[in-house]
């Protein structure tokens, strides 16, 4: 989709704030010199800017935006009842760098001309962590597992996931590219991001991998070539135990999800999920309060699952607010599915929000900063088409090829 009514030079300065914001929080914040640098100088300076630019109440027109502050000030009553101030008021602050890395991101997509340009800053991030993950030597844990890459990151889930991201934004430049060569060289990166994701281990990554794959590419080939979704579907199935046997077998991944002794982790995660929905039940309205629940734990730690840490958290008032966002997302996926709009775009929603929900079942989402960047990317962009294609039927004009995501590389 072309947005020709921005205006060119808030366009190219809202670009650069995105560059700014999206290479420095995703990549610039792994190297401890610039962490701080970034949080807590060069971000709050690109929110003061956007303000200033083009003030601060019409970005809470963004749905998302609103309810994810919405959620933040509901998380401020947890102050009141919290048995660990200290970490309340650390997930408070976390969340509060969110609800700023929302507002730049909301601000810089409202001016972007195009998608294809935004894409670009998170691929070549991506490529570099997949470089870094490659040739930084995992730590060997045994013979079994030769050891998991963690790449600039220190967390190999927290690679996973930067690779999943990589896949996501890959297959979404691949369909709206129309250079054959910039398409080939798109296939070898996301060949490599999934190479790296395997070297992970994180299995979170992969299933989400697996569904957005899965999902996205029968969305493409139901309507396009069903001959070419059956051939596919066949060749998966003939093929499905040479690929089950050589991941279980040569992989990590395979050697976390056949050896799960060597970390307990699916125990203690199911044990925290358990405790989690008994903490709830303790406290269904309000929870427990937002930082609380490692000391409630029995092991001492967080939940590593959205749902359960804020269910349990912040009861049933913050887990509808903070469920709330996805289920706009879904709601204007669903509009433009029915009238047929930007069948591309679609694809690629459907598929980032199914591939989130389910990594958001292992990791706290929700005070991510570089989950919530993404979210909010796809998030402003699915809103800024769901707004202008509204504005386009009430005026009685239909979209034509000037209207469709992308533009040529």
């Amino acid at each position: 989709m072309n947005f020709s009514l921005n205006d060119e030079k808030n366009s190219r300065f809202f670009l650069n704030v995105w560059w700014i914001l999206s290479v420095g929080l995703l990549f610039g914040t792994r190297f401890w010199a610039l962490n701080q640098l970034i949080l807590k100088i060069i971000i709050p300076v690109l929110f003061l800017i956007c303000i200033f630019k083009v003030g601060f109440a019409d970005r809470f027109k963004n749905k998302g935006l609103a309810l994810y502050t919405a959620f933040f000030v509901w998380a401020c009553f947890s102050i009141i009842y919290t048995v660990n101030l200290d970490s309340t008021m650390n997930y408070l602050q976390a969340i509060l760098g969110n609800v700023i890395i929302w507002f730049i991101t909301a601000t810089a997509v409202l001016h972007a001309k195009d998608i294809y340009s935004y894409m670009i800053p998170l691929l070549i991030v991506f490529l570099l962590h997949a470089y870094f993950g490659m040739s930084i030597q995992p730590e060997t844990i045994s013979e079994r597992v030769i050891g998991r890459s963690s790449g600039l990151t220190a967390n190999p889930n927290q690679l996973g996931f930067l690779m999943w991201y990589g896949i996501v934004v890959g297959v979404l430049l691949l369909l709206i590219s129309r250079k054959y060569w910039f398409k080939i060289l798109l296939v070898l990166a996301m060949v490599f991001f999934i190479f790296i994701l395997f070297k992970s281990g994180s299995r979170k990554s992969l299933a989400a991998t697996v569904v957005f794959l899965g999902l996205s590419g029968f969305l493409f080939m139901k309507k396009r070539n069903l001959g070419l979704m059956i051939l596919v579907i066949l060749i998966g199935f003939a093929s499905f135990n040479w690929v089950y046997n050589y991941i279980l077998e040569s992989t990590t991944v395979g050697a976390r999800l056949t050896g799960d002794h060597l970390e307990g982790g699916t125990a203690i995660r199911m044990e925290l999920v358990n405790e989690g929905y008994q903490l709830f039940l303790s406290s269904p309205v309000i929870g427990i309060a937002l930082g609380s629940f490692s000391s409630y734990s029995s092991s001492g730690m967080v939940a590593h699952n959205d749902y359960i840490e804020v269910l349990a958290s912040l009861g049933l008032m913050g887990f509808i607010l903070y469920m709330a966002i996805f289920f706009d997302f879904g709601k204007k996926c669903l509009y433009l599915y029915k009238n047929d709009l930007l069948p591309n775009f679609f694809i690629i929603s459907v598929g980032f929000l199914s591939g989130y929900l389910i990594l958001s079942t292992g990791r706290p989402a929700f005070v991510d900063p570089g989950a919530i960047l993404m979210l909010a990317l796809f998030h402003g962009f699915l809103t800024k088409a769901y707004d202008e294609s509204r504005e386009l039927v009430k005026s009685d004009t239909y979209p034509g090829e000037e209207h469709r995501i992308g533009v040529n590389v």
